[in-house]
């Protein structure tokens, strides 16, 4: 796909004109990685909770991603979780992300955000466990303490609590409450 000629003029690039699939293999290939062996591969374990519209987006994009990352850059992620308000979906495998939202309209746990954490931490192979929350819930964001607790990273779109709280106190708070 080409720029339209007002944006190639300006100089301006807006992410909609460009090809991801190409710009991101250009990007991740342009930079080699001297020091990394096929034994520093990385391993994540990737729980994510909020399939809508921003979560939806995001696994879709992991879809066409995540081989790209696990070939350039040693990068092996893991999508062993997806939950919404209502419900979960585990996996002690990597979900297909080519039909995920199949799966998970017929996945029957009830959501539990503890019970999520827990089985990313269980899991054997990958070995950083990372939750993705792409909610707008506050009940979501009450488990970050908890989760960051027991060793689970925390990558948040919440834009409920960031307006909140603005994007560096939350963090904060936490290290003024230790």
């Amino acid at each position: 796909m080409g720029l339209p000629a007002s944006a190639a003029a300006s100089g301006i690039v807006v992410g909609s004109f460009v090809d991801p699939a190409s710009s991101f293999a250009a990007a991740a290939s342009a930079m080699p990685n001297p020091m990394r062996t096929k034994n520093d591969d990385v391993k994540l374990a990737l729980g994510l909770v909020g399939p809508g519209l921003v979560g939806k987006a995001l696994l879709d994009q992991m879809r066409d991603y995540l081989p790209v990352l696990r070939e350039t850059r040693g990068i092996d992620v893991s999508v062993l979780g997806i939950a919404n308000s209502r419900k979960m979906l585990l996996s002690d495998r990597a979900i297909d992300l080519s039909n995920w939202q199949q799966v998970f309209n017929e996945a029957t746990h009830p959501s539990d955000l503890v019970g999520f954490r827990d089985h990313l931490l269980t899991c054997k192979d990958p070995v950083v466990p990372v939750i993705v929350d792409c909610s707008a819930s506050d009940h979501v964001s009450d488990f970050y303490k908890i989760w960051m607790e027991s060793g689970v990273h925390v990558v948040t779109a919440n834009k409920s609590l960031i307006s909140k709280y603005g994007p560096h106190t939350f963090f904060i708070n936490f290290k003024e409450e230790e």
